[in-house]
């Protein structure tokens, strides 16, 4: 146990439930009830190779891509105030956050396997639709361990739902009756240029997706949401790092659509290396989430210990 509290938010399964909006979310509601908090990360995809790299020290950021990680940075750009420390040994960042920053508390991103830290809350997203993805563990299918292990959790997030009452949060609550369930799903929440960062009217507009996640369909449904026109689509592996050249070829395929923008995700855009002024430009779209039902269970969960 380090010397602070800690919130886990983690899944079974290898990606695609929106682990980082949702830590975006904790941390944020963390803060605006005053209590001085860190999220601490694996760093998957990073070049940082120490023990502890600190991404942001909540004024500034200290580490950038390719050196810092895709999801880590991102949250250090989103979370002023917050300090985000990545490394393999995350007691070492729990001590390290409480000696240096001063925090009271943690939030641990993808920690629901890293079983050697102790943890105040234990959060396990599943998703709406496959909340264990083809119900085979890896390498045949996408679960990290068997599904069983859901009983370890304080309470469970459903992401990605449609509707306030899915049938997954039914079979959930057959399945885990004693736990707390809340459903969510994540909704656009604007369209930024690259290079200048001014918001940008999506209604209408023609766009190209550019994007390295787990679930690339959500990206285009989220698109569609937002009013935009989807023009074409390039996927990628999770955590993908583009080089010049792929950027420029994926802007060039954008122009032959006849697109007006190139879209990509907040995590990807960290990544993407556009030069500036190219044509169409690039833009990235934000999400954010939203609470459909079990509302004082999420309250309760960003609450804070004591």
């Amino acid at each position: 146990k380090p010397p602070c509290w800690v919130i886990s938010v983690g899944n079974l399964t290898a990606g695609g439930t929106g682990k980082t909006p949702v830590v975006l979310s904790v941390a944020r509601a963390l803060t605006r009830r005053g209590r001085k908090v860190a999220v601490l990360s694996r760093g998957w995809g990073g070049r940082a190779s120490g023990p502890v790299t600190v991404v942001s020290d909540g004024e500034n950021l200290r580490v950038h891509p390719p050196e810092a990680a895709d999801e880590a940075y991102l949250l250090a750009s989103r979370l002023p105030g917050v300090p985000v420390l990545t490394g393999k040994d995350r007691y070492a960042l729990g001590e390290r956050a409480a000696a240096e920053f001063g925090v009271e508390g943690v939030v641990l991103d993808d920690g629901f396997q890293h079983v050697q830290l102790a943890r105040d809350l234990n959060l396990l997203l599943l998703d709406a639709d496959r909340p264990y993805g083809n119900g085979r563990l890896l390498p045949r299918g996408t679960l990290r361990e068997p599904r069983g292990a859901a009983a370890r959790a304080d309470g469970i997030l459903i992401t990605r739902a449609d509707s306030p009452e899915p049938e997954t949060e039914a079979r959930l609550r057959r399945e885990f009756p004693a736990l707390p369930i809340a459903v969510s799903r994540f909704v656009p929440d604007g369209v930024r240029d690259l290079e200048s960062g001014e918001a940008i009217d999506p209604i209408g507009k023609r766009v190209f997706l550019v994007c390295g996640i787990a679930r690339p369909s959500g990206f285009r449904q989220t698109a569609i949401q937002a009013g935009l026109e989807v023009a074409g689509l390039a996927s990628f592996p999770d955590h993908h790092v583009y080089t010049p050249a792929e950027a420029a070829h994926l802007r060039e395929r954008a122009r032959a659509a006849g697109a007006e923008g190139l879209l990509t995700t907040e995590k990807d855009a960290v990544k993407l290396q556009l030069s500036p002024g190219g044509d169409p430009p690039a833009w990235s779209l934000r999400i954010r989430l939203e609470i459909l039902s079990g509302g004082p269970h999420w309250e309760d969960w960003t609450r804070g210990p004591g």
